[in-house]
């Protein structure tokens, strides 16, 4: 299916620039996907449930999701909820997003 193999690039593609730039700021972290699902947890233990998810560092966080918020990239506000990508993010709106997490600190 076409649209999937759109969708899986797509969400490949963030989570690739994200894991390069998170690990070259050498910040603890996780990230899981599946499909055009994506989560990113603060933390060095992998996260499969929510207890696992809870072990984050909510304070990165935070200032994650509001520098983000700040530079005009919405994100669930919450640490323990998935990005969801579709159709409508080009590639223009996921390099535009991996700048904004450059900048992060």
């Amino acid at each position: 299916n076409i649209v999937y193999v759109e969708l899986e690039s797509k969400t490949a593609l963030l989570e690739n620039g994200l894991r390069n730039i998170l690990n070259k700021k050498s910040l603890a972290h996780q990230i899981n996907r599946v499909g055009s699902m994506i989560s990113v947890h603060f933390c060095n233990n992998p996260v499969d449930d929510f207890e696992s998810a809870k072990k984050g560092d909510n304070d990165v966080f935070k200032r994650f999701f509001h520098h983000m918020l700040d530079n005009g990239i919405y994100l669930p506000p919450s640490a323990y909820e998935t990005w969801f990508i579709c159709n409508e993010i080009s590639d223009k709106e996921i390099f535009r997003t991996l700048e904004v997490v450059k900048e992060f600190e």
